[in-house]
Parts: C-alpha cells; sequence; structure tokens
C-alpha cells in the first residue's frame, strides 16, 4: 500500500513567512497585513508583539516600584508579576482563539 504524499507547506502564500516564533521576521507580516488582513500569521504576530510590549511595561513598573518603595519586597513583586503576567496572557490566549 502507497501512503498518500501530503502537501504541507507552512508558509504563508501573502507575506512568505511560516509562522515559526522566531524564525521568519514579523516585518514583512506586518506590511503584508496593512495591504490585506488574510496574511496567516499577522494576526498572531501582532497579538504576540502586544503581549510583548504589555509584558515589558509591565516589567519595568513593578521595577521601578520595587526601587522606590521600601515597604514593596521582593516576594510582593513576584507575586504581582505573576498575577499581572496571567491575565495578559488569558486575554492574549482569548484574543487569539476568537481568532481562530
Amino acid at each position: 500500500m502507497r501512503k498518500k504524499k501530503i502537501d504541507y507547506n507552512p508558509y504563508c502564500e501573502l507575506c512568505g513567512n511560516c509562522g515559526e516564533e522566531g524564525c521568519c521576521s514579523h516585518i514583512g507580516c506586518f506590511s503584508t497585513l496593512v495591504k490585506n488582513p488574510k496574511c496567516e500569521y499577522g494576526f498572531l504576530y501582532v497579538k504576540q508583539a502586544i503581549l510583548n510590549d504589555n509584558t515589558n511595561k509591565m516589567v519595568f513598573e513593578l521595577i521601578r516600584k520595587l526601587e522606590k518603595d521600601e515597604s514593596y519586597t521582593k516576594e510582593q513583586f513576584i507575586s504581582d508579576f505573576n498575577s499581572k503576567y496571567d491575565e495578559f496572557m488569558d486575554q492574549y490566549f482569548d484574543k487569539v482563539n476568537k481568532q481562530n
């Protein structure tokens, strides 16, 4: 019995990206997304960029709080970080799942 050949191509026909994290540049996706909102990975890249931006801002705010407020402990920092990061991840996956 012959196995059926599966034509699998991970690359988006519009932007040429594969959607693997850290592989292809998101720049091509963003520019393609502006021209054509049907880019396969553009939406995901935008959501990842928003998650990264929100996480970076949150970390810097918590670090400033840790540096300025002597009563703010490292344990509170870790707890606040985990809580806020979980919130960001819930928002991220909720938006990604709604798109699919």
